[in-house]
């Protein structure tokens, strides 16, 4: 039986008898999006471990850094603040190249928080609300040198169902414009 000349040369992220090699990063970054006509930011630090420059596994902490009242919101004299953690996996293509694209997936628990200046005891009663998140993303990576990458891009988030004084996941799912600076060995 032929083996063809493809067959032989053919480049996998983990080969067979071959080593694995492993780094690690930490990235902070800023996150940019919206619920309903209201934006937000959100700074994010997610970190892990990377194989063979491809394939990274870790997780992922984001906060909102101001506080936004998206329409529809019913509650007097509030605001929402917004927070996340969970784990993703991000597949790296051509990394070796001086500009190579990512593909991040965020998988984790989300949770809104309605702030108010003038009901504390309202707020610790009914204040929060919980739900699932899915983000896929897509981003441009730029080895600025060895050991650091520069990155800008976009997801879109995906909740589970969820109803918090007005606001659903119809108006918070959508479009994320995300930066970033990865620090690691890659």
């Amino acid at each position: 039986m032929a083996i063809s000349q493809e067959q032989q040369t053919k480049e996998t992220l983990f080969k067979k008898g071959g080593s694995v090699r492993t780094g690690f990063f930490l990235e902070p970054g800023f996150h940019l999006s919206s619920a309903g006509n209201a934006g937000f930011g959100s700074i994010s630090f997610r970190g892990g471990a990377v194989f063979n420059d491809r394939l990274s596994l870790g997780a992922i902490y984001q906060a909102s850094v101001n506080d936004f009242r998206p329409e529809g919101f019913q509650w007097p004299n509030g605001d929402l603040d917004y927070r996340a953690a969970g784990l993703f996996l991000e597949y790296t293509v051509f990394s070796g190249k001086l500009i190579h694209a990512t593909f991040p997936l965020i998988i984790g628990g989300g949770e809104l928080d309605a702030d108010s200046e003038s009901d504390d005891l309202f707020e610790d009663i009914w204040g929060e609300r919980n739900f699932i998140l899915f983000e896929p993303g897509a981003r441009l990576e730029i080895n600025v040198s060895q050991n650091i990458r520069f990155n800008i891009g976009g997801s879109w988030r995906f909740t589970s169902a969820f109803n918090f004084w007005g606001v659903n996941q119809g108006a918070f799912m959508g479009p994320v414009a995300t930066v970033g600076i990865k620090v690691g060995l890659f």
